[in-house]
């Protein structure tokens, strides 16, 4: 049995995942297998899990894809981002008693085009890390309005290729900040921080 993996799983060349694959715990085996697609072009997610005496004992994590679509009247079209083709690709996950983990069945298949260079954009990847959460609200306690804090993250990651998130993630965490600040104070009427929040949104 290889051992056991890192707390932390690097998204460089991450080899393919293998049966016998051992992991501290559930975290760690499912950030390994979001790397490793996120380096492939495809997303992932949690499927399904088995529970004995209240605790997870066996989770499939399988592809985003998975599954059919079931179009309604409002969901005539589904976008092809998120489109289902019932794709096979998924890892089956053993947890132990200990909280470790052992992959126990492995489908590498998809059927459907994988896409490397846009995986960044998949919802399970787009992260903001730390620094840039604390540079985007120094920014903003500056007057400095979003749209350029976000340029200016832009140049720093040397080009918009090379960051993990867009500007609508930056917009939303620049909201949930602002609705936290918001409802500490009590201060949803406040007509001041309202033409505030329209100016430094722009």
């Amino acid at each position: 049995m290889d051992e056991e993996r890192n707390n932390e799983v690097g998204n460089v060349n991450i080899s393919a995942p293998e049966i016998g694959m051992a992991f501290i715990n559930f975290d760690v085996v499912f950030n390994f297998y979001k790397h490793y697609a996120q380096e492939i072009g495809f997303a992932v997610v949690k499927r399904s899990t088995k529970m004995t005496d209240g605790k997870a004992t066996y989770v499939i994590i399988t592809c985003s894809r998975h599954g059919k679509m079931y179009r309604t009247v409002t969901n005539i079209r589904p976008r092809p981002s998120v489109a289902k083709t019932n794709c096979p690709a998924r890892i089956n996950v053993v947890i132990n008693a200990d909280s470790s983990c052992v992959i126990s069945k492995i489908t590498l298949e998809h059927n459907h085009t994988l896409s490397p260079y846009k995986s960044r954009f998949f919802s399970c990847n787009r992260v903001i890390d730390t620094s840039v959460k604390r540079q985007l609200d120094l920014n903003d306690r500056a007057g400095i309005r979003l749209n350029k804090s976000f340029n200016s993250i832009i140049v720093e990651a040397s080009g918009y290729e090379n960051l993990i998130f867009g500007k609508k993630d930056a917009q939303i965490e620049f909201e949930k900040k602002w609705k936290r600040m918001i409802a500490c104070y009590a201060l949803e009427n406040n007509q001041w921080l309202s033409s505030l929040y329209e100016e430094r949104h722009k």
